[in-house]
């Protein structure tokens, strides 16, 4: 059985445009770490016999960043980086890029499930929480 979780933290770890190391799990509050996190376990969407059938795997994208109560570019530059970690993953998905969740996985669709990151959290120590969630949706083969 493969490790789904591990899978896609490796794929996503190879996005050229993280600000810093990507953590699974796990949310630091340094300015540009970032946190890939399942929402549920692959769960079935559409079940035909054996086993078989289509599964979604939902996961959120977190971002810790400086923000600022002023009139500067510093907030528009935050929404627009995590903007472009959702962009990414849409061109993944036109190159039909993929992680690799093993031989009985197939027929994938990756969809970022807003046009916008939102401000999650802020915090006292001037850090902020920008997310967005996505889902990938693959074909199982079964037992």
């Amino acid at each position: 059985m493969i490790n789904k979780h591990a899978a896609l933290y490796e794929w996503l770890a190879k996005c050229p445009l993280l600000p810093d190391t990507l953590i699974a799990s796990f949310l630091n509050e340094r300015d540009g770490s970032v946190a890939v996190t399942p929402i549920s376990n692959p769960t079935y969407i559409k079940r035909y016999l054996r086993g078989r059938g289509i599964m979604q795997y939902e996961f959120a994208v977190s971002v810790m960043l400086s923000f600022s109560d002023s009139t500067d570019e510093t907030n528009t530059n935050n929404l627009f980086l995590v903007h472009t970690l959702q962009e990414w993953l849409r061109e993944q998905e036109k190159l039909s890029n993929y992680p690799d969740f093993g031989a009985d996985c197939s027929d994938y669709q990756l969809e970022v499930l807003s046009d916008m990151p939102q401000l999650a959290e802020k915090y006292q120590n001037g850090m902020a929480k920008y997310q967005f969630y996505a889902t990938l949706k693959y074909f199982y083969e079964g037992d």
